[in-house]
């Protein structure tokens, strides 16, 4: 008998995770009110490559004002856990259960130990 074992790796090139009114689409850019990207192909971008954006929304800056659905915060790895912790913290969305906090803590701990990242402080579970 012949094994044979076949490895593979996670690439991550890109992702987009977007927070969006029931209104609006997710296949508009310009009509998520937040979004969090990753492009690993932009390095001849200006922008950051972990980044964050709100829009449309404007806000005085000095003399003019700041468009801040092009402005590109920067930010580091962003996970799906993260999106969905602001989304039921502080957007008030309705959790699946009433320990969400725990498990999303948890499936972070999973994947950075997993892939040698180092964790954040997590925050206690009420």
């Amino acid at each position: 008998m012949v094994r044979v074992c076949v490895f593979f790796a996670l690439h991550v090139r890109s992702y987009h995770y977007r927070v969006t009114t029931k209104e609006q689409t997710l296949k508009s850019t310009d009509g998520s009110n937040i979004r969090w990207e990753y492009a690993e192909d932009n390095e001849h971008e200006r922008h950051p490559f972990f980044h964050m954006q709100m829009g449309p929304n404007q806000m005085p800056f000095g003399a003019s004002t700041l468009d801040l659905n092009r402005v590109h915060f920067a930010t580091g790895r962003v996970l799906i856990e993260h999106v969905l912790h602001f989304v039921i913290g502080e957007l008030e969305a309705e959790g699946c259960c009433d320990d969400w906090l725990q498990h999303l803590n948890q499936s972070e701990k999973k994947f950075k130990n997993r892939y040698g990242l180092p964790l954040h402080v997590s925050v206690n579970a009420p």
